[in-house]
């Protein structure tokens, strides 16, 4: 991997943990993208550069943990039902 990536991953990586560690002192609505920053240690563009907002910061981790759960179980779709499949239809 190249080095912007891995600079890029670890940004990334201390924005999601400086978002975290503030949400465990203050509510999410009080905190903002400066807090997050400042505490990342990261510049205001690499945020921006990598997320819309503060929710999106979330909603990127979670797809991240999605993945890497479906990536460990045995993922056999059939099995599952969605909003598109009712569970009628899954086996």
């Amino acid at each position: 991997m190249d080095k912007r990536k891995e600079e890029n991953i670890r940004v990334k990586n201390s924005i999601t943990e400086a978002l975290l560690k503030l949400m465990r002192e203050k509510s999410f609505a009080d905190i903002s993208i400066t807090e997050i920053i400042r505490s990342a240690q990261a510049a205001r563009a690499s945020f921006y550069r990598n997320y819309d907002s503060k929710e999106s910061v979330l909603l990127t981790l979670i797809k991240d943990v999605l993945e890497q759960f479906r990536a460990v179980i045995d993922c056999n779709e059939d099995n599952y039902y969605t909003r598109q499949k009712p569970a009628a239809e899954a086996k």
